[in-house]
């Protein structure tokens, strides 16, 4: 019997951001989890980063989800080289991969001070 050996990933680099919710979308209740799927699109304003819009989706504890609307504010992390990547501190949510959109749409958030 073979057995085969997993290639070792390295850590992910993680910083710490804030996350506000602009808009909720679509969602799909996970029944065997209790848990709802939610497409959320965030204006993420990461520790001495850029600020960004992203379009992404988090699985959420049934009891969480009333929680998740526009306008609240959640303290995230960000995967460094995936913006997408938002995923929550609160242990009742996660970042869904299976339902974050391939084209994250990412777009930074004008800082203001310009007028064209």
């Amino acid at each position: 019997m073979a057995f085969w050996r997993r290639k070792a990933a390295a850590p992910e680099e993680r910083r710490p951001a804030r996350a506000t919710v602009l808009e909720v979308g679509s969602s799909v209740v996970l029944s065997q989890q209790s848990a709802t799927s939610l497409r959320v699109r965030l204006r993420v304003e990461v520790t001495d980063g850029p600020t960004y819009e992203v379009t992404t989706a988090w699985t959420v504890d049934a009891g969480q989800v009333p929680k998740v609307q526009e306008r609240a504010s959640f303290k995230v992390d960000v995967v460094h080289g995936h913006p997408e990547q938002v995923r929550p501190r609160d242990r009742r949510m996660a970042w869904d991969r299976t339902r974050t959109p391939e084209d994250p749409k990412v777009r930074a958030v004008d800082e203001g001070g310009t007028d064209g």
